[in-house]
């Protein structure tokens, strides 16, 4: 699918060899949070047929949630005495790749919405829109991101 090939590629520039492996990416159904990790998804959350004005076509309405989740977010850990605290630091480090990462995603959304590329060439398409990127917030070990993308076709 043509959101996930584009945004995949965008994820591969941002992510270094050194800090991490690149995520896999594919299709996915419902929430898109199938319990793996290190993955960006392309969700089809909703199809609307939505009707035009007097003399105009139908058209339908495609919602599709773009999702990164990133394995690696340091937790809290305990022993039968203490309870030890992620270090400050190694958190900062952690969140400015997830964010990088989230950010290159987002960048290439907005990139191909503005350049009305959101669908593959000689699709026909209405409008383009990509949503607030909402962060995901830290869940055993794991955070990312998730843009809601809404593309309007003629019937």
């Amino acid at each position: 699918m043509h959101l996930l090939d584009r945004s995949y590629d965008a994820l591969q520039q941002a992510v270094h060899a050194k800090c991490c492996e690149t995520p896999i990416a594919y299709l996915s159904q419902g929430e898109g949070d199938d319990g793996i990790v290190d993955a960006l998804t392309v969700v089809l959350k909703t199809i609307t047929p939505e009707p035009g004005q007097a003399g105009q076509m139908f058209r339908n309405r495609a919602v599709f949630d773009v999702r990164l989740r990133e394995a690696g977010w340091p937790m809290v850990s305990t022993d039968n005495t203490s309870i030890d605290m992620p270090d400050p630091k190694v958190q900062h480090a952690l969140a400015g790749h997830a964010w990088a990462h989230a950010e290159a995603v987002y960048r290439r959304l907005v990139y191909l919405a503005q350049q009305r590329e959101l669908q593959p060439r000689g699709m026909r398409v209405m409008d383009g829109v990509v949503g607030t990127m909402r962060m995901l917030s830290p869940q055993g070990g794991v955070v990312g991101m998730v843009v809601p993308v809404t593309i309007t076709m003629p019937w």
